[in-house]
């Protein structure tokens, strides 16, 4: 489990990627608690909370996937979603 720094760092740096890679955007990456429940999300649409983490299981490691790249795909995952229902 990470702590709430370790969770904003994780939304600047990928903030900060979405900037050097579409410039000036009107939704970005957001993160959120209640103290209880951490929340990241992209716009308004939540993609991971702490109580229904989806992370695959590394056993190889004995960790889970590495939350960046688990986050860029949930939202390419949304976007694809999105497309399909926007037909």
């Amino acid at each position: 489990m990470k702590t709430q720094t370790e969770y904003l760092v994780l939304v600047m740096e990928l903030n900060s990627d979405l900037y050097n890679h579409h410039g000036d955007v009107e939704e970005q990456w957001f993160y959120t608690s209640s103290g209880y429940v951490d929340v990241i999300g992209y716009g308004d649409k939540m993609l991971w909370n702490s109580e229904n983490c989806d992370r695959k299981w590394i056993e190889k490691i004995n960790d889970y996937e590495p939350m960046k790249p688990y986050l860029k795909r949930k939202l390419k995952d949304y976007g694809t979603f999105l497309k399909k229902i926007s037909k």
